[in-house]
């Protein structure tokens, strides 16, 4: 009996599902006979596909449940989510009370400096391709301890591809109120924003593209820039099931 493998993200309502099939094709791929599950840490999310009759998602831990009624002994879930935060750990706490079946778990995808690398490679074709342009890599931002992360991706971009690149969020820290007056004092007239989502959703229609006044786009265009923006999220990049599948490896190769 292969162990099942469970693909764990936040979740998502919208369209922008089209991420997630991306990912599975490639992991499916590489392990053709096992059995794949999603999971969504999110359970608004989930109750909210539920009301809609739309696609049902289960939350890992009850994904577990049912493999325990089925026989299993052991499975592993890995996370989807982009750093270890709030709902990775939440995640976490709650398998490891499903003392009925061995749960391994893969680490979100930046989480070793390997990893930062390996996304700012898949980065790289957006940002060199826009040379004229300041480009501003857009996360979600959090109250959880990891928010030094989004300054670390900073440093890293800009070590790789000088300081017309930063990072900003749309809520929480790190603050990136300055970007905007920082990006106009460079004398930048163009600006890319790149979702640093692993889908394109909620956060990417309302607050960085959105027509409210607040979004990424109308504060900078206010400023008299031009904005142009990358319409899909990170999980459409080439290489972003190959990073993956190395955490999924990693997980299940740990003693």
């Amino acid at each position: 009996m292969h162990t099942p493998l469970i693909l764990t993200a936040f979740g998502t309502t919208s369209a922008a599902r089209a991420s997630y099939n991306h990912i599975e094709k490639t992991i499916r791929t590489r392990y053709p006979t096992r059995d794949i599950y999603w999971g969504y840490s999110s359970r608004v999310v989930a109750r909210e596909l539920k009301r809609s009759k739309d696609l049902v998602i289960q939350h890992p831990a009850e994904i577990l449940k049912d493999l325990v009624n089925a026989g299993h002994k052991e499975a592993t879930i890995q996370s989807l989510h982009l750093l270890p935060g709030h709902e990775f750990h939440s995640l976490h706490m709650e398998v490891r009370n499903i003392s009925a079946i061995r749960c391994r778990m893969g680490l979100p995808l930046l989480a070793s400096e390997h990893d930062y690398i390996s996304i700012i490679e898949m980065l790289s074709p957006l940002i060199t391709k826009c040379t004229d342009h300041a480009v501003v890599v857009v996360g979600h931002g959090t109250r959880h301890p990891v928010w030094p992360a989004y300054l670390a991706l900073e440093n890293l971009l800009q070590k790789r591809f000088g300081s017309r690149v930063m990072t900003g969020v749309v809520e929480h820290f790190p603050s990136s109120d300055h970007v905007v007056e920082t990006i106009c004092s460079a004398g930048y007239t163009k600006v890319l924003l790149i979702p640093f989502f692993l889908v394109a959703g909620l956060h990417y229609r309302r607050d960085m593209i959105g027509e409210n006044e607040q979004s990424w786009k109308s504060r900078l265009e206010a400023k008299g820039l031009e904005v142009e923006s990358l319409e899909e999220g990170i999980g459409m990049l080439d290489g972003i099931g190959d990073l993956v599948i190395r955490h999924i490896e990693d997980a299940e190769s740990a003693r």
